[in-house]
């Protein structure tokens, strides 16, 4: 929170735009996305989750979708000229929460949500957050990736599983 009580945005902190990642060739670059990119991150998230929202028997809420990144800090992932990725944050005083981290099918498996992932941390660790908190739906196989990044699941609903990492080393 800042001085006036307000919940402060991760932009105000200024997470450097334009880290890179090389694929070998190809570069992806994260860059901050405005709130005219709304239609094609809701594009993108749909057509991702709604397989497995479906499943669950969860409706896509457009609405809630876009009030949350209206009140988010929104990356799009640009290999060329293409947006092949979202990276949806906002924070608490204590953590960082990652509401989305999506790719389109043909930039998965190749090491990118790591990467996004260990930028999330970066960023956190910067600002002495402690943590970082998601929401994964239980039958998403990014959650094994979650896991092997150091996530440990914190709450069980019905369809979803709250993941935290803690970035505070433990006592020894």
């Amino acid at each position: 929170m800042d001085e006036n009580g307000r919940n402060a945005r991760l932009a105000d902190y200024a997470i450097q735009e334009g880290p890179t990642l090389n694929l070998g060739g190809q570069t992806v670059t994260l860059v901050k996305a405005g709130h005219d990119d709304v239609d094609a991150a809701e594009r993108l998230v749909f057509d991702n989750m709604h397989p497995y929202l479906r499943d669950a028997g969860i409706a896509w809420e457009s609405a809630r979708f876009r009030q949350g990144f209206a009140t988010a800090d929104n990356y799009r992932l640009i290999a060329g000229a293409q947006t092949v990725g979202l990276l949806s944050l906002t924070y608490a005083a204590d953590h960082a929460y990652v509401r989305e981290l999506q790719l389109i099918p043909t930039y998965r498996r190749r090491g990118i949500g790591s990467w996004l992932l260990r930028e999330v941390e970066r960023f956190a660790r910067q600002r002495g957050l402690s943590r970082i908190r998601l929401r994964v739906l239980k039958t998403s196989p990014a959650e094994a990736l979650y896991r092997r990044l150091g996530f440990r699941v914190v709450i069980e609903e019905r369809a979803t599983l709250g993941m935290e990492k803690s970035l505070v080393d433990p006592p020894r």
